[in-house]
């Protein structure tokens, strides 16, 4: 398909700037895949030694265009349903069709956004069949990451993990919670060397991440498996480490799959949408 929406006219007028874009992205942490990674950065002196040019990282307006819509999706600010126009977007934004265009495919490849050819791209609508994609695949996967050697966290690292709980015990707003939650569970694959599993995880999580935070209200023990998967950690336990992360999928998988039971025996008796919020 050539496009996502039928095209606006050339002579739109545009904002010259997008307060939106400097806004920060709600509930998007951005992390490092693994401690190792900084480990293979090539510094400017030794890359100038081999003569090797190396590339400056600057973030594209598409890329940052497409964080900020994955951090209102996840923290519910664009809720399900919603219609992703791309004139609308390419006005707020204040930029051309074209990131917006493709900023919006991605979304659809990776699950956060739902294209029909009648109504145009829409936020996705959480699925029992979806939700059980993903945590069919997150399960497969996290094994992955923790090696058979060299998986053990440092002191830091525990310490870090050990502060993120303390912080999920006193969040109540489940956006901020969920970004929490996400920086632990990639801080505890912090050593891994799968990168191919770590990218593809990190894609699913975008979609995981959604049915978190809108389920939250459902799911009141994750920090108590958080800490029995941390003291796992910390012991040098990989069997009980493996055991407890599968085990806190499951769970966190049934929490989200009751949520959802529970918004449509909500929907079809025309009764409120059930809480997302967590308690204090």
């Amino acid at each position: 398909m050539s496009s996502i929406d039928p095209p606006i006219p050339s002579s739109d007028p545009r904002p010259a700037a997008s307060a939106r874009l400097s806004q920060p992205l709600p509930g998007l942490p951005r992390y490092q895949a693994g401690s190792a990674a900084a480990g293979r950065e090539m510094s400017g002196r030794a890359a100038s030694a081999l003569g090797i040019r190396q590339a400056r990282r600057i973030k594209s307006v598409q890329m940052t265009i497409k964080e900020q819509l994955i951090g209102e999706i996840i923290s519910g600010q664009l809720a399900p349903g919603t219609r992703l126009n791309q004139a609308d977007l390419a006005n707020q934004f204040g930029v051309s069709l074209t990131p917006i265009r493709e900023a919006l495919r991605e979304l659809c490849s990776e699950g956060l956004a739902d294209i029909d050819p009648f109504v145009g791209v829409t936020v996705h609508k959480p699925t029992l069949d979806s939700l059980r994609d993903v945590y069919e695949m997150r399960s497969a996967l996290e094994p992955l990451t923790i090696p058979r050697s060299g998986w053990r966290l440092s002191a830091d690292q525990l310490a870090e993990a050990a502060s993120l709980i303390r912080q999920m015990d006193q969040e109540i707003d489940p956006a901020a919670w969920t970004a929490a939650n996400r920086v632990f569970h990639n801080l505890l694959r912090g050593n891994s060397r799968n990168h191919r599993a770590l990218v593809t995880l990190e894609r699913l999580e975008n979609l995981s991440d959604m049915y978190v935070s809108l389920s939250i209200g459902a799911r009141d023990d994750a920090n108590t498996e958080h800490r029995e998967m941390l003291e796992a950690h910390r012991s040098g336990k990989r069997e009980a480490v493996l055991r407890l992360t599968a085990l806190h999928l499951k769970r966190t998988y049934e929490a989200c799959v009751a949520w959802l039971e529970q918004l449509g025996s909500a929907a079809a008796d025309g009764r409120a949408r059930p809480e997302t919020r967590r308690a204090p």
